[in-house]
């Protein structure tokens, strides 16, 4: 899986429009598990998560690959977390 990863943000350019998952598709319930698996198992990591899945949600704003609507959900459900 990691190989492929690599393999498409090279193929993408990188930055940005390589990004996939839960912040591309707009998936608050899904980042809600994540964050509360994290909680549960590693809370101590709970910030430094939070704070790249912020990064996250910024560079695929930046990149157009979620609209200003998006951004606003998706930072709402972490602004719970």
């Amino acid at each position: 899986i990691s190989a492929g990863t690599v393999a498409n943000a090279r193929a993408a350019g990188g930055g940005g429009t390589a990004l996939t998952g839960p912040v591309v598709r707009k998936e608050p319930a899904v980042i809600e598990r994540h964050v509360a698996a994290v909680a549960d198992r590693a809370p101590e990591l709970l910030p430094a998560y939070l704070h790249a899945l912020r990064m996250i949600v910024s560079t695929a704003r930046a990149a157009g690959r979620i609209d200003e609507a998006g951004e606003a959900l998706l930072l709402k459900t972490l602004e719970a977390g």
